[in-house]
């Protein structure tokens, strides 16, 4: 029995280890990595914070705002090349401020582990960001089940395929984890629920309408 446990124990360490991995990092310039996220309709107004602006030193849309709020979130998706769904490679992570205004601020945590994607394998990603105006929403899915009750900021990289996910042990010493290289921009929408006055419109057009039908038949 004892036997056993000692061999599914290594079987279990075996297999964890060998999980592709991947850095959460959007600003690498000498790896190919230079993906900023931005607000595209800013207007002055929304959950931002106080003191986000643009970054001097990178290019943004005429309209773009690049940020780096304390309550914005972004999160890296992915998943074996070709899966049908990606998932969050948790935790989330904040943003930088200043002059890095609107790249990802990974800490220490830069490694995430790709499930059910040896190492050597590729995969599939997907950057995802979101700013809801309060702290705590740890995921992009929460954030858009807020914008159904007000706006908020959304936004997602297109997704970056095939990518040669690291630790790799195939020649006896782990390869170091993927970069996100050629990930790009992160454009950020205000979305949600529409304004009052859109809703009223609506109402005003569905009412014309049915009187109109009503009047033909």
């Amino acid at each position: 029995m004892k036997k056993t446990l000692v061999l599914l124990t290594c079987i279990a360490a075996v297999s964890a280890y060998s999980q592709g991995t991947v850095n959460f990092i959007t600003r690498n310039t000498g790896a190919g990595v230079n993906a900023v996220a931005y607000y595209t309709n800013f207007s002055g107004t929304g959950p931002i914070a106080t003191g986000a602006r643009p970054n001097p030193t990178i290019s943004v849309a005429a309209d773009g705002f690049a940020w780096g709020g304390v309550n914005a979130k972004a999160g890296l998706y992915g998943a074996a090349a070709g899966a049908a769904d990606l998932l969050l490679l948790a935790p989330s992570v904040g943003f930088k401020t200043g002059n890095q205004a609107g790249y990802v601020e990974p800490g220490s945590l830069t490694e995430r582990t790709v499930p059910n994607a040896p190492g050597g394998t590729r995969g599939d990603f997907q950057v995802r960001a979101w700013d809801t105006g309060s702290a705590g929403v740890e995921t992009y899915e929460a954030a858009v089940a807020i914008s159904l009750q007000r706006k908020v900021y959304l936004g997602m990289s297109p997704v970056l395929p095939n990518i040669l996910l690291g630790n790799d042990t195939s020649g006896g010493t782990p390869t170091l984890p993927a970069n996100l290289t050629g990930l790009q921009p992160i454009a950020m929408d205000y979305v949600g629920v529409p304004e009052p006055s859109v809703i009223g419109l609506g109402i005003l057009g569905a009412v014309a309408g049915l009187l109109v039908f009503r009047r033909r038949n």
